[in-house]
Parts: C-alpha cells; sequence; structure tokens
C-alpha cells in the first residue's frame, strides 16, 4: 500500500485523533474489572478462561464474553484450543455498528452461535487510553512513528487483518491470528452473517483437525 493509500486510510478512520473516551455525560469511559459494576461471572467463558482485565460499561449488553484487548483475546483462544477467534473493528461514533447489532447481533440464531463456537475480540480504533510502554510499538500504517494508543494498535490490526480502515468490520482468525475466512462488512442480513460465522467455524476445525 502506497504512502496516499495509507493516508486515506487513516483519514476514514472515525475521531482517530480527536476521539476522547473519558466520560462527560453519556459518553463512554473505559473501566478496570474492579471497577465496572456488571455481573463478572457472566464474562468468565464457564470458567474456561481469565476474567478480561479490561471492561466498558456497555459490556453487560454484550449477550456473548466479551474481551476489548487483543492479547487477552488470544490468549484465551490458544488457552482454549478449540474456538476460533471473532474479532470486531468498531468506533464509539460508529452508528452503522449500533445498527448492525440491532439488526444481526441480536439475533438469537446468532447470537447463541457466537457464544458457543467463539472467542469475541472487540476493539475500538478511537480509543484514547494509553497503552503501557511495554506494549508500545512502531507503527505500521504511519512509518516512523510509535502506537502509544489501543486505538493506535488497533487500527494497525485492522490494517493487517482486514486491509481496510471502515468499521464495522469483522474477521475471523485462527488461533495464531491469522485471517482464515474473507473479512465482513456492514450488513443487515442475519442470515447472511450466520453463513458466514458458520463457513468460518468449518474452516478453523479443518485447519485444528489437520493439525
Amino acid at each position: 500500500m502506497n504512502l496516499i493509500s495509507k493516508l486515506l486510510l487513516l483519514f476514514f478512520v472515525p475521531g482517530l485523533f480527536t476521539f476522547s473516551c473519558e466520560t462527560k455525560g453519556n459518553n463512554l469511559k473505559l473501566r478496570s474489572s474492579k471497577a465496572a459494576n456488571i455481573d463478572k461471572d457472566r464474562f468468565r467463558f464457564n470458567g474456561l478462561c481469565d476474567l478480561p482485565q479490561r471492561f466498558q460499561d456497555h459490556a453487560q449488553h454484550h449477550p456473548y464474553p466479551t474481551y476489548f484487548d487483543y492479547d487477552e483475546g488470544i490468549k484465551c483462544a490458544q488457552q482454549l484450543g478449540e474456538r476460533p477467534v471473532l474479532i470486531m473493528f468498531d468506533a464509539f461514533g460508529a452508528v452503522w455498528t449500533k445498527k448492525m447489532k440491532e439488526e444481526v447481533f441480536a439475533a438469537e440464531k446468532v447470537s447463541s452461535f457466537i457464544r458457543e463456537n467463539f472467542i469475541v475480540i472487540w476493539l475500538y480504533v478511537d480509543d484514547r487510553t494509553e497503552l503501557p510502554e511495554n506494549l508500545q510499538s512502531e507503527s505500521v500504517l504511519m512509518e516512523g512513528t510509535v502506537n502509544t494508543r489501543y486505538g493506535n494498535k488497533n487500527v494497525d490490526l485492522q490494517y493487517i487483518k482486514t486491509q481496510t480502515g471502515t468499521q464495522p468490520y469483522l474477521s475471523i482468525l485462527n488461533l495464531d491470528g491469522d485471517p482464515i475466512a474473507l473479512p465482513f462488512g456492514y450488513s443487515e442480513n442475519a442470515q447472511e452473517f450466520y453463513q458466514w460465522l458458520k463457513s468460518g467455524k468449518e474452516k478453523f476445525t479443518l485447519q485444528f483437525e489437520e493439525k
């Protein structure tokens, strides 16, 4: 990808350099597991994985356990060894994500299939929470700059996993974090999304059995 394409990609990532997730009024705020007022047992994958360390106020609205940190989610997937990763790239201001959650993710057939077959990682490209210094790294998109925030890291991850910069966008990964299916963008068709999930799970199972 040339420099102009990379700049255009960054331009279309909403709020990457200006959005703040500090709580003001009804704005969302990142919280630690100790501060989050949610039913934590619901997010333990039935005791199969450690409790996620990064929670958000709206995590309680997810009908399946959800990680908001890539490394935590991959660690859980590798620990279980039998589920692929469903990774969602989102933005706090992405109105289409809200609509997709209402029209697609809320469908019982979709929700139950995700809950029973995937490890979910939900990443925000405009998350301005500072990364610990030991997790900071050079940007893939902006050469010579360092990813100092979770959002910067998530933008790089989206480019690496999907070659896109729009939200919402999803991918299915194997235990090494490699995509095993074509990425999936915005849709209001729950059946189409379900078939994509089912196909991705079948591909993962075939890869898993071949090893």
